[in-house]
């Protein structure tokens, strides 16, 4: 009879607490409502320098500056969870500056003609401004569709490859932006200290490479309900020249950090920070070609009205 008390104690000990979760734990998910409206605000700026040995002029430096803002509607929901976010751009702005002497700069809110040497970009972001397009996204914060009109992706498809703004409607290039260094949240509730691993592969100006991401739970902030999310990255380069005796590129040294910030009260992304530093070495023939890189992201998003759940009642 004592055993049996026992093993119902046990097992009711157990029970119990495999449905309780810790007080300290959280779960954290976007939270959804149709008619939920946000601004979007990105922007990436890209130190590059590059030096070429046996040239007597040769280094190189370019500075690029690009950013977007953007609205979102959720439209919808999924019976999977997930939303369907309307999304369009309200402005997109540019700067490029190689060296000292070539400089432009391109910005769609401005009243001023764009000057010469920056008339390609505005015929490109002023067809882009106002086209909307449907995001499908999981509560986890995982892209998983884009969704164009037929006549805005013959639009999309009219811009060169070579221009940043092109990835802004695409899947792989708003997962970049978005999904900053592969982010998405994790599948289990967490506590203060929790680690979770993303792979991600990633093309970036000079190849293709891996990211293996590792994303740190701080917890929330003191007096306040936005909690910190920490990362740390490592890359590999996966390109192979076409021509077995070219040499492939080499990743000398490679940094990238960042921080999210995330609303869990009210279940969205406030900001991402991103800095991503590499130092690549490619032997071309005689030559060596050495690049070293600085690419700075920051992506911030605001609520700006209230769902009918949000509403008292």
């Amino acid at each position: 009879m004592e055993m049996k008390r026992y093993l119902v104690l046990c097992f009711l000990v157990v029970g119990f607490g495999s449905l309780v979760r810790p007080a300290s734990a959280d779960k954290l998910r976007w939270k959804f409502a149709v008619g939920d409206e946000y601004k979007v605000n990105l922007e990436q700026s890209t130190n590059m320098s590059t030096v070429v040995t046996k040239i007597a002029r040769n280094k190189i430096d370019v500075f690029l500056k690009m950013g977007a803002e953007m609205d979102w509607k959720v439209l919808s929901l999924q019976p999977n969870g997930n939303a369907v976010i309307e999304q369009s751009y309200t402005r997109m702005h540019v700067q490029v500056e190689k060296g000292t002497k070539e400089k432009l700069a391109y910005d769609t809110a401005s009243e001023k003609d764009p000057d010469r040497n920056a008339k390609h970009f505005a015929d490109v972001y002023d067809k882009l401004i106002g086209i909307k397009f449907k995001v499908e996204m999981s509560d986890r914060g995982e892209i998983v569709a884009v969704v164009l009109e037929n006549d805005d992706i013959e639009t999309i498809r009219s811009i060169p490859e070579s221009m940043e703004a092109r990835k802004l409607f695409e899947k792989r290039g708003l997962v970049e932006i978005l999904n900053g260094g592969g982010f998405v949240l994790p599948e289990e509730d967490i506590e203060a200290g929790h680690e979770w691993p993303v792979t991600k592969t990633q093309k970036l100006s000079f190849g293709t490479a891996i990211f293996e991401s590792v994303f740190t739970y701080q917890g929330k902030k003191e007096n306040s309900e936005v909690a910190s999310i920490k990362l740390k990255a490592t890359a590999k380069l996966t390109d192979v020249p076409k021509d077995p005796i070219e040499k492939p590129l080499e990743l000398k040294s490679q940094n990238q950090t960042g921080t999210i910030e995330f609303d869990p009260l009210n279940g969205f992304v406030r900001s991402i920070q991103l800095e991503q530093n590499m130092e690549t070495v490619k032997p071309f023939r005689e030559m060596t070609i050495q690049t070293n890189s600085r690419v700075n992201s920051i992506f911030r998003l605001e609520k700006t009205s209230k769902s009918p759940s949000d509403s008292p009642k």
